[in-house]
């Protein structure tokens, strides 16, 4: 995406001549953003490791960022979807078929072992864990769903097939806060949009998973992958000390007053950009009151690292896309609008729980923000972008 920024230069600086006002107040509110993180890179205690943190999670996401805001408006016709499709369809399907094959090898065809395998092997995979790749399924259902409304050809009906394998998966991994997120993300869709084509496929997909969710729970499989390993009862006791005990759950629950003290303490300064740093600069001096080595949430470990100001201009940008994304679905009648506003609303719910502000977890957030401002800025500039669903 970097080369193809330098090979767009014209491309770029004929976007920052536009006379927008919404295109100089981001790129105000980015500005802000980025000269707080630069500030707890240089008085982090650890540089090299701030700064690397800086370069990997947010300068070139950044860079992805404007990529695919001039993608979108060098599209002929804003409906062209094809050119943004390509790539994220051969990393999801990559990895699913990474995943696929990682578990029959391991399993030996074994059907009960694969049927376990995404909740007891992935943690020994290649992505070693199933944090990094659950915002990328969360992005493809919403994505790929929509595409299919969009693309004419036969390709549609294997970017459904792609929509639905990404919640399967999701449901075979057991990522409770994405399924939430999704759960979440078609509820807003089904409230906040009024055309009726828009609420019914919404309610029927929230149905669907709804339906999946209770034919789950009424199998040991399925309770197992579900609860894990919380103890409800623990959690419904109300002792706040006897919930790390209690599981994941319990564990945030737990953690999540400490780290807010800790970040309390110094408000408008971090302890420098990355959980790395983070790790190095706090957990390990007190890991015997905090059984996590970072808070589970993206907005609080950004607030611990970079400060409040930082944390604040990012939500700030946060609801800020967000809007713009809800204007290009309710008020224009773009499909990119309404899946990216499902999108926003799972991410959201996924970043309570879990610190998503790393590596490649953070990539689909700069995508969904990418895509959404790159249409609503083309529909500004031409105002001529149609109804999908008129």
């Amino acid at each position: 995406m970097l080369l193809f920024l330098l090979t767009q230069r014209k491309a770029l600086s004929s976007l920052f001549r536009l006379k927008d006002k919404d295109l100089r107040f981001l790129a105000a509110v980015w500005g802000l953003f980025l000269f707080f993180l630069l500030g707890a890179v240089f008085y982090s205690p650890y540089p090299s490791a701030s700064l690397d943190a800086f370069l990997l999670n947010y300068f070139f996401n950044f860079v992805l960022f404007l990529g695919l805001v001039i993608l979108c408006l060098r599209g002929e016709t804003p409906e062209e979807y094809q050119f943004l499709w390509i790539v994220p369809l051969l990393i999801n399907m990559g990895a699913n078929l990474y995943y696929l094959i990682f578990s029959i090898g391991r399993c030996h065809y074994d059907f009960f072992c694969l049927l376990m395998a995404g909740m007891n092997l992935m943690k020994d995979s290649l992505f070693q864990g199933l944090v990094v790749t659950s915002p990328v399924y969360v992005f493809g259902f919403f994505f790929f769903g929509v595409l299919f409304f969009k693309i004419r050809s036969r390709a549609r009906y294997f970017l459904a097939g792609l929509s639905l394998m990404d919640l399967g998966f999701l449901l075979w991994f057991g990522r409770r806060a994405a399924l939430l997120g999704i759960f979440c993300g078609l509820m807003v869709l089904f409230l906040c949009f009024p055309h009726r084509g828009v609420r019914l496929l919404s309610f029927g997909f929230w149905i669907l998973l709804l339906s999946l969710l209770i034919a789950l729970w009424t199998t040991p499989y399925g309770r197992k992958l579900l609860l894990r390993s919380e103890k409800i009862s623990l959690l419904l006791s109300g002792d706040y000390q006897a919930f790390p005990r209690a599981g994941s759950l319990g564990e945030r629950l737990y953690i999540w007053p400490i780290y807010l003290k800790e970040a309390l303490r110094h408000p408008l300064k971090g302890m420098g950009l990355g959980r790395r740093v983070q790790k190095r600069v706090w957990f390990r001096e007190k890991k015997e009151i905090a059984p996590q080595e970072h808070a589970h949430n993206l907005f609080l470990n950004l607030w611990l690292q970079a400060g409040l100001p930082a944390m604040l201009c990012f939500m700030y940008l946060y609801g800020w896309i967000f809007r713009k994304a809800y204007v290009l679905g309710r008020f224009e009648g773009s499909l990119m609008g309404l899946s990216m506003t499902g999108f926003l609303t799972a991410f959201l719910v996924m970043s309570l729980f879990e610190g998503l502000e790393e590596q490649a977890r953070f990539v689909p957030f700069w995508m969904g923000a990418g895509l959404t401002f790159g249409y609503y800025l083309r529909s500004r500039i031409f105002n001529e972008l149609p109804g999908d669903y008129d």
